[in-house]
């Protein structure tokens, strides 16, 4: 059976950005049996795209973070279709499903597969637990500042030897922070301008402005979903071992009241 339409609509929400689409295909959608069609995103930084299970028959590349929807699942092998509603054939590495919520009233952090829950920790998150938004950049002695930002990111990269164990840097600050920055005069026109290519480019965004930074999903948490960190959401070492094997780089993060 097929997903709900909020599921869909909700994932291309959290993926935070509309693809740039490759040209149209020169062939029909083959007749596949479906037993569901599910959204999923392009994990690998060149995957390729091919008109069948062949190696040999490559013909594209598809972007990073790309949206696709899984229509069957064969052998090492995803028969996708693309937001143009073209049809291709991508290896089954290539793609992946996985995202992230974290709630910040529970203490939990979520690990979802498409519309599924498949694990759920303990969190610990930022001091401040009534502001949404960073209104500066935080400081080591006003622990108003250490707010856990609320918003749509994707995990940008990997720090497997951080001073907290293991850590996830998200893609904070986003392009709609930049917007509210420049709009209350936080930042320059051109720090602007470097949090929107950084995004574009799918690199880590500015994170010396007065909006702050290096909003991680780390560990050395207490898992007693305590108020302490920086900003972070932090882990006990344990589970952060574990969410290191589910999670890959680009995966969306959902951070919510």
């Amino acid at each position: 059976m097929h997903r709900p339409i909020w599921y869909l609509l909700s994932l291309i929400v959290l993926l935070g950005f509309t693809p740039r689409l490759l040209s149209a295909q020169e062939f029909k959608p083959i007749d596949l049996p479906v037993e569901v069609e599910e959204l999923y995103y392009v994990i690998a930084p060149k995957a390729v795209w091919y008109l069948g299970r062949d190696s040999t028959a490559a013909k594209g590349t598809l972007r990073f973070r790309e949206t696709v929807w899984v229509v069957n699942r064969t052998a090492g092998w995803d028969y996708i279709r693309r937001a143009d509603d073209s049809y291709a054939y991508v290896r089954s590495r290539s793609l992946s499903n996985i995202w992230l919520q974290a709630q910040k009233a529970k203490g939990r952090l979520n690990v979802f597969a498409g519309s599924r829950l498949i694990k759920s920790f303990p969190a610990d998150f930022g001091h401040n637990t009534q502001d949404t938004m960073k209104v500066q950049r935080g400081t080591l002695t006003d622990k108003k500042h250490w707010v856990t930002p609320e918003g749509t990111f994707y995990i940008a990269q990997f720090n497997p030897k951080s001073e907290y164990y293991k850590a996830m840097i998200l893609s904070y600050p986003t392009p709609l922070d930049a917007e509210r920055g420049l709009e209350k005069k936080m930042i320059t026109p051109a720090q602007h301008r470097a949090i929107l290519e950084a995004h574009t480019n799918f690199r880590l965004p500015p994170m010396n402005t007065a909006l702050g930074g290096l909003i991680e999903i780390h560990g050395k948490g207490s898992g007693r979903r305590m108020n302490w960190t920086q900003g972070c959401i932090a882990l006990r070492d344990i589970y952060m071992d574990e969410l290191w094997t589910l999670v890959p780089l680009g995966a969306p993060v959902v951070v919510e009241r």
